[in-house]
């Protein structure tokens, strides 16, 4: 990435669960607490962090915020 003129590149990957817009309010909340209790189980636990997956559960709104953030900051990144 230095050679393409990108300088210090800090990828990265993430992956996380979407629902289409308008889905109920209460339906989003349901599926954010059963993915919450997923990621507290020790064998779930155990496999992510067998494939060095670092975990970040969080509100719908924080995951909103950061997907916003990540397509700035890859829009910035193809624009150089």
């Amino acid at each position: 990435m230095a050679e393409a003129g990108l300088g210090a590149f800090q990828g990265h990957l993430w992956w996380g669960l979407a629902a289409p817009a308008g889905t109920p309010r209460h339906i989003v909340a349901k599926l954010n607490a059963e993915v919450e209790m997923l990621f507290r189980e020790p064998k779930f636990i155990e496999l992510l962090e067998s494939q060095a997956v670092e975990p970040a559960v969080g509100t719908p709104e924080a995951f909103a915020a950061f997907m916003n953030a990540d397509r700035e900051w890859a829009g910035l990144l193809l624009r150089k």
